[in-house]
C-alpha cells in the first residue's frame, strides 16, 4: 500500500491477553478479552537523566564537563474504561470473578501483583478528513504491560475507571495471542495499518495455541 500519511483518531477497541512469565501469550481459556469499553489509553516515557560531570578550577571556572545520554527506562501508562467489565479488570489487576461472571472482587491489599498482560488497541486511520478507504484501522501493540487501579467514586454520574501502569519491551510476544501479527513485536510499542478488526465479545475468550 502506498503511504497516505493517515492520522490516528479514537480508541475503538482493545484486546488484553494474559502473559506467561517468559512474556509469551498464555494459551487457553480465560486468558483474553476483546472489549470496546476503552475510553482512552496514553503513554509517556519515564526518563533517567544522564549523569553530568563538571570540573572547575580553584577560581570557579569550568575547565571540563561531560554529560551521559538520558535513558528511557519504560513507558508510564494511563487507561480509562467506561464500564466495570469484571473479566477485563481481572486480567489487568487480578482479583476474583463473582456470581455468573457479572460481579468482581478486588485483589488483596498489599504488594501489587506481578501479573503482566499485552495490550492491543485499534484506532481509526483518517485521510483528508475521512476514514481511509484502504486499511482504515491502525493496530497498536504494547506487548508487555503491568497495571494497578486508580480512584473510584459512586456519585450522580457514570463511574470512571482509571488505571495506571507501565510498559516494557517483550522479546517473546511473537505473532500475538491470535497468531495474526505479521511484523516485529519486540519493541515497547509498534503499530500497523490493517483492513479489519476482531469481534467484540463480553467476557473471556480463548487464546489459541501458536
Amino acid at each position: 500500500m502506498a503511504q497516505d500519511c493517515a492520522a490516528s483518531l479514537y480508541a475503538c477497541l482493545m484486546r488484553v491477553t494474559r502473559l506467561n512469565v517468559d512474556g509469551t501469550p498464555k494459551v487457553g481459556a480465560d486468558n483474553m478479552v476483546v472489549s470496546d469499553a476503552l475510553a482512552r489509553v496514553s503513554w509517556e516515557p519515564s526518563i533517567e537523566a544522564g549523569t553530568e560531570h563538571v570540573q572547575k578550577n580553584g577560581c570557579g571556572a569550568i575547565k571540563a564537563s561531560f554529560k551521559t545520554n538520558d535513558q528511557v527506562k519504560r513507558l508510564d501508562l494511563t487507561m480509562d474504561l467506561v464500564v466495570p467489565d469484571p473479566a477485563l479488570q481481572e486480567l489487568l489487576i487480578g482479583g476474583e470473578i463473582l456470581g455468573d461472571g457479572d460481579g468482581y472482587a478486588y485483589p488483596d491489599l498489599g504488594e501489587l501483583s506481578e501479573e503482566r498482560v499485552s495490550i492491543e488497541v485499534w484506532s481509526r486511520a483518517i485521510v483528508d478528513g475521512d476514514i481511509a478507504e484502504v486499511n482504515p484501522w491502525i493496530w497498536w501493540v504494547l506487548p508487555d504491560t503491568k497495571w494497578q487501579y486508580g480512584s473510584r467514586a459512586l456519585a450522580e454520574e457514570f463511574m470512571g475507571l482509571p488505571f495506571t501502569g507501565q510498559a516494557n519491551e517483550n522479546p517473546n510476544w511473537g505473532n500475538g495471542p491470535a497468531n495474526d501479527w505479521p511484523e516485529i513485536s519486540t519493541q515497547v510499542v509498534q503499530h500497523l495499518r490493517i483492513d479489519d478488526i476482531p469481534d467484540v465479545a463480553c467476557g473471556y475468550q480463548v487464546v489459541p495455541a501458536s
